[in-house]
């Protein structure tokens, strides 16, 4: 699903969501119309793999949303040797389904293949599942080095390998200069193979931003961007830096593009609604909440215990100054096993707001023996309930950011 999608996404004529905003529909009891109207979209390409050791059985539709017609149906079967070939052959018919007329450079496009091995392929793919699930995960970088052992020239991999170890590096607080220097090494390698492959500037942008470097961070992350416009990490690697360099308004719209290509992505909502927050921009935060809201129910609907998405979306109510809603959704979250120091972080202010002090002061203490350093992005009034207080003068000397 992930290569069909960067794949057609490659041509101009063409805008695919990415993965994330249309598996929550999977098994949903609702008429493609429906979901192409929630998603906004003209078609839908809906099927299904089924594996048996190394045997593959594929079955893939296009379907005009707005009739229901069926433009193409097919079925393929062949071993995992045949992986690429089915691929290509797939976005191809997609293509003649829709009556697109390619460009030869469109062509070579879709021809392109990073790597001859449906071994090292798999082991990236897992790598990225991994990742997609918790990106502080660490277990997908042993299948990455397993993938370039079989391919050292397997771009993807380097760079997933620079971008995990630059997230690494930022979980530690930027302590741990060993996971800079992987980050670092990762990236000469992606240069070795391809100076000005399109997957280099986004672990360029990253490297820079980590040692301080913001110009050149932020003229790498618009080459990722040109390179790769329909490419939502492209986006939201500009928005972040642009915000770090103090362009607010230029950061907004970056995360504002980011979140039209992935509606899912919590990240990027939850920068926009923080950046309304701190501008005082009431209209932005008011229509980015209720996309929120929408769609935290639609997830918890799905995993009602998922503490990751409780605690995202804790952070969107306060944001949003719903703090009726924030309340219950912190009492949920308290009752899942392994809550975070980040977590009782967020908590702690939103029971300040509802007047539950004792318990903020608890959940802050928790914060504070951790030893771990959050995010900054909650005002330090958020707590002024524990003015006075040796709690609140750690909030305010370490972590949370005045409103400016």
């Amino acid at each position: 699903t992930d290569e069909l999608i960067s794949t057609l996404n490659k041509l101009d004529a063409l805008f695919v969501l990415d993965r994330k905003s249309s598996k929550i529909y999977k098994d949903a009891k609702m008429t493609i119309k429906q979901i192409a109207h929630e998603l906004n979209v003209r078609y839908i390409v809906t099927g299904a793999v089924r594996k048996a050791g190394d045997k593959l059985r594929i079955q893939a539709s296009l379907i005009e949303a707005a009739n229901g017609v069926t433009l193409w149906d097919e079925k393929f079967n062949g071993t995992m040797d045949d992986i690429f070939e089915i691929q290509e052959k797939t976005a191809l018919d997609i293509c003649e389904g829709l009556k697109l007329k390619l460009t030869p450079e469109e062509e070579l496009l879709l021809e392109e293949k990073l790597t001859n091995s449906p071994e090292v392929y798999q082991l990236y793919l897992r790598a990225l599942a991994t990742n997609a699930q918790d990106p502080r995960r660490t277990d997908g970088i042993e299948l990455c080095l397993k993938a370039l052992a079989i391919d050292p020239n397997f771009i993807p991999a380097h760079y997933w390998l620079s971008i995990t170890y630059s997230n690494q590096y930022r979980f530690s607080s930027m302590e741990n200069k060993h996971w800079l220097e992987l980050s670092k090494e990762e990236i000469q390698k992606i240069m070795e193979i391809d100076p000005k492959h399109y997957f280099s500037y986004g672990p360029r942008a990253n490297y820079y931003l980590n040692i301080g470097e913001k110009e050149l961070a932020l003229e790498m992350a618009l080459n990722a961007v040109e390179l790769q416009p329909k490419r939502r990490s492209s986006h939201g690697v500009l928005g972040f830096i642009q915000g770090e360099l103090g362009y607010k308004q230029e950061s907004i719209e970056s995360f504002k593009k980011a979140l039209e290509l992935d509606p899912s992505d919590t990240r990027f909502l939850i920068t926009i609604m923080a950046h309304a927050f701190h501008s005082g921009d009431s209209d932005t935060l008011e229509k980015y909440w209720a996309k929120a809201e929408q769609h935290y129910e639609h997830e918890l609907a799905r995993e009602p215990d998922n503490a990751l998405l409780l605690s995202s979306f804790l952070l969107a109510s306060q944001f949003a100054g719903r703090h009726d809603i924030g309340e219950a959704i912190a009492d949920r979250l308290l009752a899942r096993p392994n809550v975070t120091a980040e977590m009782y972080y967020t908590i702690a202010g939103t029971f300040c707001k509802v007047g539950r002090v004792e318990e903020a002061v608890k959940c802050i203490r928790l914060y504070i023996d951790s030893g771990e350093a959050a995010f900054d992005a909650i005002d330090p009034e958020w707590f002024a309930a524990l003015e006075g207080t040796s709690e609140y003068r750690f909030i305010l000397g370490n972590h949370a950011q005045p409103t400016k």
